[in-house]
């Protein structure tokens, strides 16, 4: 069994999800396929999007260069001007998917200006699947950085 198969079984079972273990050169693994040519993208970011649900994924975002990198990456594909929609829409699930944990939140945070930016040339798309997975991210960052109802009071 090759890499990409280990990572795609420990991805779909869903009976061990939680406890399930992806290895460094695993992670190596999906951080260079995310970076292949656009028209080859679509298997990678579907992979990378479901991966960062994942208990393990919360590790990327701990250090906050390499996050910043990763959003780079997805920032890059969406300003790109010959994007075809299903890469546009799996990026925007990817950043979306990044709220998932904290760590995933700060460096989406610190980098809310140009995510927003890129994400809102987006908004009024001519698929309803893309609007919607932009309204997801509007809806991320509200949520994320809502006050408190101690900061409130």
């Amino acid at each position: 069994m090759n890499c990409l198969d280990t990572i795609v079984k420990v991805l779909e079972d869903k009976k061990n999800y939680t406890n399930s273990k992806i290895y460094k050169y695993e992670l190596e693994l999906l951080d260079t396929i995310i970076r292949w040519d656009v028209e080859n993208l679509v298997g990678p970011l579907g992979l990378f999007h479901i991966y960062l649900n994942h208990p393990q994924s919360s590790e990327l975002f701990k250090v906050l260069e390499k996050g910043s990198e990763l959003v780079n990456v997805f920032l890059q594909y969406l300003n790109h001007s010959q994007v075809p929609d299903n890469v546009i829409l799996l990026c925007l699930r990817c950043l979306a998917n990044m709220f998932w944990f904290p760590s995933g939140e700060t460096v989406l945070w610190e980098r809310g200006t140009n995510v927003l930016h890129a994400v809102n040339q987006y908004a009024n798309h001519e698929k309803n699947v893309i609007r919607n997975a932009v309204a997801t991210i509007y809806l991320n960052f509200s949520i994320a950085y809502a006050p408190t109802t101690e900061e409130i009071n």
